[in-house]
Order: structure tokens, then C-alpha cells, then sequence
């Protein structure tokens, strides 16, 4: 079992297959995707954590480690809101302690609805089962929330099925907010998401561009499935163990420069460290601009400052307003 930490590093989180699951320890289990850990998905979380708490039970979250629409035929599979380890980081939030994380490959895409019963839930000390109305699972999709009632409940597993969540009369769902990332419309998004969209990576070596003109950047480079924000420059808070930064953030090609590539580029304030090879994790709060093209460096130096200035007042006003 590998432990991860939430983002302040207070609580934590066990990421664990089946096998690590010990019969002395009874679970809640919650069930679904969760891509993104949004505010639906925070309901189910939440109900776990309080069955747990009466069951004396460890709140756990089962889900899968590569995307099911990857084994259909003829179905894309969209970019992801959150990797593996931000999910676990986000769920940890939640107060779920265990994510029980479970491969999804052509011989799971043929499991039928009762030998996944049978297999993936049946086999374990689950008191409680918590899922979304969309829920699906078993060849075909075969099962959802109420039949997972008709199985577990003979078998003295209660099941609880959360009805499709709104927020101004809008259903909030990992579609709808991976459209708003993708259109650099985060605070929008973080509505829907209960926080503020989050992308990690280890720091890598970049062009040293930003140390030239006095801003030097921590270079990120994301997984691939991955939804990233539109290019542009944002207001953000970067985290480096535990600790939070208010930050500006370039992600884009850097017309200036022509660069071939995408990148992410985060200045942290006031900060000083060197972080290579080190885990980030960046929080977006706001766009401040799409990206531009600069005739110089030094407009672009200057114009460099003024983002700075603008992304560190939104980050102070952010800050004060949720009391953090």
C-alpha cells in the first residue's frame, strides 16, 4: 500500500488493491470514476465518511486505474480532470482513507454485473455501498444503483444511490467542467467543483527563459491524459510540501519565443528554492489573459510584472475571501 497526503499534508490516504484489504477492518465503499472530485461526487464521499463513522468502518473509494471507455470499441476517452494522485490527494480532503484502486482491462470489460458483485464487492468486509444515479457497471452496463440493492441487501450490505446533483438547476458532471477547463473558464469550473481545479507534476528543466527576465518559473510537465487549461496566463496558488505560494502561471507555446511545444510555467512569489525533480502541485483560481505575442523581450519582461501584480491580488483577495 502506497500512503499519499491531501495537499496541506493533514490528512492522508492509503492508494491499495484488494489484497491489501484486511477482513479485520470492515469498509464503506464508494463506487464510481470520480474524474475530478466534484461536488456530486462530494455527496457520495461525504455519506461514506458518515456510514463509516457508524459502521466503524474505513471509508473507502473503489475506483479504476485506466478509463473503461478505453476497452469499448469505437468510444474516445476523454482527457482526465484528475490523475490517480490527485484523485487519492482530493479524496483524502473528503476524509476517505483508503482508495482501493482496481485495473480495468478487456477481461474486466466482460465481467458480468453479478461476478463483479461477486468479485470486486462480495469479496470484501463492505458494510455499506454509496454510488451515483448514473452508476454503472458489468458487461454491457448491465448493473447500476438498484441492483446493486437487489443483490447486497440480502446479504446485509446497505446501498445508497445519490440522485443526479445540480447547482443552479445546471447538473454538475465531469463533461460539463472538463468543457469549461479546456476553455480556460476555471473559476467557472470551480463552482462545480467544490475547489479549485488543481494540476500536478514533478518539476522539470525548461529553457531558463524566465530567470532572464527575472521571473524564474517552475517548469511542469503534466501526464498526457491530463485536461489542461487553454493557453494563457492565470492566477495561481502553487503548493511545495504542504506549503502554499501565490503564483502566476503561463501555459501556452510562448508566441514570442515560437516555441514547438506546450508548456506550463509557474513563478512562485517570494520563493527561492530550487525545486527540480520535486512533486507541485498548481491550483487554478482565475484567467488573467489569453496568451499574446510581444515584439521584445522587454515588453514581454514588462508585461511579465503587471500579470505578477494582477495574479497576486486576485490570489490575496481569494485567499481572504475563503479564510485561508
Amino acid at each position: 500500500m502506497m500512503t499519499l497526503s491531501n495537499l496541506t499534508n493533514t490528512k492522508s490516504i492509503g492508494i491499495c488493491t484488494h489484497n491489501d484489504i484486511s477482513n479485520e477492518m470492515p469498509i464503506v465503499l464508494a463506487l464510481g470514476m470520480f474524474d475530478g472530485i466534484h461536488q456530486g461526487h462530494r455527496q457520495i464521499l461525504a455519506k461514506t465518511v458518515e456510514l463509516a463513522a457508524r459502521h466503524n468502518a474505513a471509508p473507502t473509494m473503489m475506483t479504476f486505474s485506466d478509463h473503461p471507455l478505453a476497452f469499448i470499441k469505437g468510444k474516445t476517452v476523454p482527457l482526465l480532470l484528475t490523475t490517480t494522485r490527485e484523485k487519492a490527494m482530493l479524496a483524502a480532503d473528503c476524509g476517505i482513507t483508503q482508495l482501493l484502486l482496481t485495473a480495468f482491462d478487456e477481461e474486466t470489460a466482460q465481467t458480468t454485473a453479478d461476478s463483479f458483485i461477486e468479485n470486486y464487492i462480495l469479496s470484501l468486509p463492505v458494510k455499506a455501498v454509496v454510488c451515483g444515479y448514473n452508476y454503472t457497471f458489468g458487461k454491457d452496463k448491465k448493473g447500476n444503483g438498484e441492483y446493486l440493492r437487489q443483490k447486497l441487501l440480502p446479504h446485509g450490505v446497505e446501498v445508497v444511490v445519490f440522485d443526479n446533483y445540480t447547482i443552479e438547476g445546471k447538473s454538475v458532471s465531469s463533461t460539463l467542467i472538463r468543457s469549461l477547463i479546456s476553455s480556460g473558464e476555471v473559476a467557472a469550473a470551480n463552482k462545480y467543483l467544490g475547489y479549485e481545479y488543481i494540476v500536478g507534476s514533478t518539476v522539470s528543466h525548461g529553457f531558463n527563459r524566465g530567470t532572464k527576465l527575472g521571473f524564474p518559473t517552475a517548469n511542469l510537465i503534466p501526464d498526457e491524459s491530463k485536461c489542461i487549461p487553454s493557453d494563457g496566463v492565470y492566477a495561481t496558488i502553487a503548493y511545495v510540501d504542504g506549503k502554499s505560494y501565490p503564483s502566476v502561471t503561463n501555459i501556452g507555446k510562448n508566441p514570442t519565443y515560437d516555441n514547438p511545444t506546450r508548456t506550463l510555467e509557474t513563478f512562485l512569489f517570494d520563493f527561492s528554492e530550487d525545486i527540480y525533480d520535486q512533486y507541485v502541485t498548481v491550483v487554478f483560481v482565475k484567467k488573467i489573459r489569453d496568451e499574446i505575442r510581444f515584439s521584445s523581450t522587454k515588453d514581454l519582461s514588462e508585461r511579465i510584472k503587471a500579470d505578477a501584480a494582477t495574479a497576486r491580488q486576485i490570489v490575496k483577495d481569494y485567499v481572504n475571501e475563503k479564510h485561508i
